[in-house]
């Protein structure tokens, strides 16, 4: 009994670093591209950011796609990671203080959770924002507490967000009232506990861009050959209308957007998150308006969302959410 278990352990680990050899799996390629033609692309087994071109020579070339994007076997290109199947974007973490709560609070009290330096408060984990600089609760973030609670504007003495949905709403305290994180509620702004309330960071800004054309990849090519068009899909993307009028996309390189017939620095009024995209695996989540008000990007590691505010309520820039009109 004991034998064959290490048999079969053996057979299972000579299997798996066969599989993982780049030789192997070069070789593995090459026999699937020996049966296609040239410059046909096929999925890799493994690793959706990644294909396979079939080169003159029925070698395989294995390619990763350019910026995080994961690749679409349907229209054999590089697409935002969510219309590529089971290809998923990561998640991103982020000189206030933060939440950490002080050695030496300025009132008699013992801290274990999260501490409100806007207010001088101990108030709930989940409530306030507890990564330097960041003021936005990260409502994708299922660990953070952030659906239970009201959560501080660390901006705004009078503002507070909630998340719903895996989606940011603001909310304001009506005149004279500042709200309370501990308490959860709105309070007269002159009272003793919120008197001295100041905002810890300054709102930043987010530039804007309108939503890119749709595209039906089957027609693109329609009434074009030989011909370098625009990818309405992507805006650094381009593609070759070959011959038979047969699409085939390629990209510029990074920084460079595709526009005129050429890659150049400026990008077109057709880009979105593609201004984020960068040749590199550091993490990043950024967010842009949609040219619906109730709707917005949301820009992250490769991938392009767009969530839709519910209600009344429609995107605002500075709070990166959804607000009331």
């Amino acid at each position: 009994m004991a034998k064959g278990l290490i048999l079969l352990w053996l057979t299972l680990a000579i299997s798996f670093a066969s599989a993982q050899d780049p030789e192997n799996e070069q070789a593995k390629y090459d026999e699937k591209c020996n049966t296609l033609n040239a410059y046909d692309r096929i999925k890799h087994d493994s690793n959706c950011q990644k294909y396979i071109e079939c080169q003159p020579d029925k070698t395989a070339l294995i390619t990763d796609c350019p910026f995080g994007l994961g690749y679409d076997e349907n229209t054999e290109s590089c697409v935002w990671k969510s219309e590529a199947g089971d290809c998923i974007a990561d998640s991103k973490p982020g000189d206030d203080p933060g939440c950490e709560p002080p050695k030496d609070p300025p009132v008699d009290t013992t801290c274990t959770t999260s501490w409100d330096y806007m207010r001088q408060q101990c108030v709930k984990v989940g409530s306030y924002v507890c990564t330097p600089n960041e003021f936005l609760p990260d409502c994708s973030n299922q660990t953070a507490g952030y659906d239970k609670n009201f959560i501080a504007d660390k901006t705004n003495c009078a503002n507070y967000f909630t998340c719903d949905d895996g989606i940011r709403y603001q909310g304001a305290c009506p005149d004279g009232y500042y709200f309370d994180t501990q308490k959860q509620t709105c309070g007269l702004k002159d009272s003793a506990r919120l008197k001295d309330c100041k905002p810890v960071i300054n709102s930043p800004s987010s530039p804007s861009s309108p939503n890119p054309s749709d595209v039906d990849w089957s027609k693109v090519c329609d009434g074009v050959k030989s011909k370098f068009i625009p990818d309405p899909r992507i805006c650094n993307a381009y593609i070759y209308c070959n011959g038979d009028g047969n699409p085939r996309q390629d990209f510029c390189d990074p920084g460079l957007y595709f526009a005129n017939g050429i890659c150049t620095k400026s990008p077109p009024t057709s880009c979105t998150c593609e201004i984020y995209l960068k040749d590199s695996s550091d993490p990043y989540t950024e967010y842009l308006p949609h040219t619906e008000n109730n709707k917005f990007y949301v820009c992250k590691n490769g991938d392009r969302d767009v969530k839709q505010c519910k209600g009344d309520t429609v995107y605002d820039e500075t709070i990166k959410g959804c607000k009331v009109k």
